[in-house]
């Protein structure tokens, strides 16, 4: 469609994001990657967000699917890079590899791994193919750089650096986005019940979202219109009640529980 999508790594504390992107602050240090979606004139970013951790992040490489999706690969320190549905949950020792997958909007991420070893590893180039499995490539020194069974090589060949190429497949994941994690009501009278308050719950991914539960807990009741299944891209709505039952604070808790990463999600409620 014309449009750019830019990745690599700034300092500022002022780089320019869009509302509702992923990150609209930076992880922590002075250096983070970023990734920006600009519309086809250059005039306008379609999104623009951070990506970053605590440690240092920079982005080397960018690719975008038939549905927008943009796969950026590149290089973090460190702990606490945002992480979704990973093959590889926490830093294996100084920089990583890594890989993450932005939804359309910028708004979420649907996937993204750390990729490394004990040594220092950068992800240098990510390609897809038309079965959305994704192919990063880049260099290690890493003598336990995580290798599968069967491989051309499967040891570190004691050089400076070695390269690697890693096919990542199934990553396709539904991503729950809430419009609020948290509703106070006002105060209420007891054993009378509020106007009821509305939260959307979204798809923010490329697969479907099912939902095994959706419960109240305390004096909350609430009601949906989500049925089991919520279809990527597609949101709905769910009614919140308070209806106390003593004098003072009360508090409660509404939980989705569901196939998508960090399930269950909670909504804090509280009132009076």
């Amino acid at each position: 469609a014309g449009r750019a999508y830019v990745t690599g790594l700034t300092t500022s504390t002022g780089f320019p994001v869009t509302p509702g992107a992923l990150q609209i602050t930076g992880g922590g240090t002075t250096v983070d990657a970023f990734v920006t979606n600009l519309d086809a004139t250059g005039s306008r970013a379609i999104y623009s967000t951070y990506l970053g951790g605590l440690g240092s992040d920079a982005g080397l490489d960018i690719a975008v699917d038939s549905l927008g999706n943009a796969y950026c690969a590149g290089y973090t320190y460190g702990s606490g890079f945002p992480l979704a549905s990973p093959v590889q949950a926490a830093s294996g020792g100084f920089d990583d590899a890594f890989l993450a997958k932005l939804n359309a909007a910028g708004s979420a991420l649907v996937f993204s791994t750390y990729l490394g070893g004990s040594g220092n590893e950068k992800g240098r180039g990510v390609a897809l193919d038309s079965s959305g499995n994704a192919y990063l490539a880049g260099e290690t020194f890493s003598s336990d750089f995580p290798t599968t069974g069967g491989v051309i090589q499967p040891a570190f060949g004691s050089g400076a650096f070695d390269g690697f190429v890693t096919k990542l497949t199934g990553l396709a994941f539904p991503v729950v986005s809430l419009s609020a994690t948290n509703i106070a009501f006002s105060s209420q009278g007891i054993g009378t019940t509020s106007v009821a308050r509305a939260i959307i719950l979204s798809n923010a991914g490329d697969a479907p979202l099912d939902l095994a539960s959706v419960v109240t807990s305390g004096d909350f009741a609430q009601y949906n219109d989500c049925g089991g299944s919520v279809a990527p891209g597609v949101h709905c709505t769910l009614w919140i009640t308070f209806s106390p039952q003593d004098w003072g604070p009360r508090i409660g808790a509404l939980t989705i529980t569901s196939n998508a990463y960090r399930s269950p999600h909670a909504i804090g409620l509280m009132g009076t």
